[in-house]
């Protein structure tokens, strides 16, 4: 059949269809509600079982893997416009220890899954050099990184990497979700949590995905007249701008210098900062809605997780089925439960466990994980946790841009060793900054368990 706008059309009505069938599972039925999985996995799951990589049920085309790679552009351009600029002087000890603690998540995430790979794995299995990238593309990346980085490492011939990326964010939503849900309740068995409410008492909105009359929102504020252009056309507008800004200079950059592919999605976040930061200084900034490109860039992230999920190949789970099971095992599962109840009580002085676990739901794959999992072990929000992360990751999200950008670059250069040893040496220097500036805490989980230092609710 030939690809044309229609087939777009087609593909993009059934997604639409597929997330809509997964909020009204969700909705309605209580083991769903109770599995805690958001619409866009569920969605994704009867996409790969119903579509082409399943039984052929659903009229998707063959090449809606590659709208993922288009709509991580969106999302990438959406990040900084609209957002107020943050002053760096606000950081202080709590933050602090909070950066060290989400820095170490990630960079360690970086290098288990690497030294795996290289000495485990690629020996064993004949697992592609840069086979164990996939695990932290997936899981502290989430989603829309491994879609990234999968698409740049297609760019240097290996296909495979867009479904590995795929599989992995899949897994990491997973145990994210269900592993969350069981280590909170053992964390509230243990004496770990301060706020947390029954388990039996939920509110109903995180159950069923839907609130009540009296919850409900503004999604945004209207900054423009809809008599000239409506405002959501406004502010998508600027999305479309800088994504495009980025496809055209990166397509710049391929033809002067043919050795060098810089990934579309980092040159288009250049663009919408570039073009926030001419907002801002023009004036123009107040009238775009960062609560808007927000919910577009959220929609954009729905669709492709379907999508991603619903053109998992399914030969290629089968392929690597062993080593992607160690893989996950040792550098997902084990090392994210890790870092919660060794690491967070000993680099988190208050309320360890519920910063802790926002961070494992952040480090198995989505944002959207970590608010679940915050909501249920600290409903009112007291624990402080989203203005610490908040600020922590600026810092953070500059080294994340970075190891996104160009690792995936560097490993298919031959690269792979020398990233491996640097997100080591990484490591070791966010150790040493804890340890001098006092943010590494004796005793660990005891603490709380014994009543010291334990904060008042």
């Amino acid at each position: 059949m030939a690809f044309t706008p229609w087939t777009v059309f087609s593909d993009f009505a059934i997604i639409a269809t597929l997330l809509l069938v997964g909020q009204l599972l969700r909705a309605k039925l209580k083991l769903i509600q109770g599995l805690y999985l958001p619409a866009a996995l569920i969605g994704g799951f009867i996409g790969l079982t119903l579509g082409p990589n399943g039984y052929g049920l659903l009229p998707l085309s063959n090449n809606m893997g590659t709208y993922a790679a288009i709509l991580i552009v969106l999302v990438f351009a959406a990040m900084p416009l609209g957002q107020e600029a943050t002053s760096f002087s606000k950081v202080g000890e709590r933050v602090g220890s909070m950066w060290t603690y989400g820095e170490l998540t990630f960079l360690a995430q970086h290098a288990v899954a690497m030294i795996l790979g290289l000495f485990v794995l690629t020996p064993f299995f004949s697992t592609p050099v840069g086979f164990g990238f996939m695990l932290p593309a997936g899981w502290v990346g989430g989603p829309g990184t491994a879609i990234a980085i999968g698409t740049t490492f297609t760019s240097y011939g290996w296909e495979e990497a867009m479904t590995l990326g795929m599989i992995s964010a899949t897994t990491g939503i997973l145990y994210g979700i269900l592993g969350g849900v069981a280590l909170i309740k053992y964390g509230a068995q243990k004496g770990y949590t301060n706020f947390i409410s029954s388990f039996d008492n939920m509110p109903q909105e995180l159950r069923s995905g839907l609130l009540a009359p009296q919850d409900f929102k503004s999604m945004g504020k209207e900054t423009v007249s809809a008599n000239v252009i409506d405002p959501l056309m406004f502010n998508l507008g600027l999305i479309l701008l800088a994504s495009g800004a980025g496809y055209l200079v990166t397509n710049k950059i391929a033809a002067w210098y043919p050795g060098l592919s810089l990934p579309v999605f980092a040159v288009a976040m250049i663009c919408g900062t570039i073009l926030q930061y001419v907002l801002r200084k023009t004036g123009g900034a107040k009238y775009v809605d960062g609560d808007i490109t927000n919910r577009i860039g959220s929609t954009c992230t729905d669709i492709l997780v379907t999508f991603g999920i619903a053109s998992i190949k399914i030969s290629l789970v089968v392929k690597y089925a062993l080593p992607l099971t160690v893989l996950i095992l040792v550098g997902g599962v084990l090392y994210c439960t890790f870092m919660v109840f060794f690491v967070g009580p000993r680099m988190i002085k208050e309320n360890w466990f519920e910063k802790s676990m926002f961070s494992f739901g952040w480090a198995t794959g989505v944002m959207a994980t970590s608010m679940i999992l915050l909501r249920i072990v600290d409903p009112k929000f007291k624990s402080k946790t989203l203005e610490d992360f908040a600020i922590a990751y600026i810092p953070m999200s500059v080294v994340e841009m970075l190891v996104v950008t160009f690792v995936p670059i560097a490993i298919m250069q031959g690269f792979a060793y020398h990233w491996t040893a640097l997100a080591v040496a990484g490591c070791l220097v966010v150790l040493f900054i804890a340890w001098r500036m006092k943010w590494i805490y004796r005793h660990g989980a005891k603490r709380y368990a014994e009543g010291v230092d334990k904060p008042a609710e």
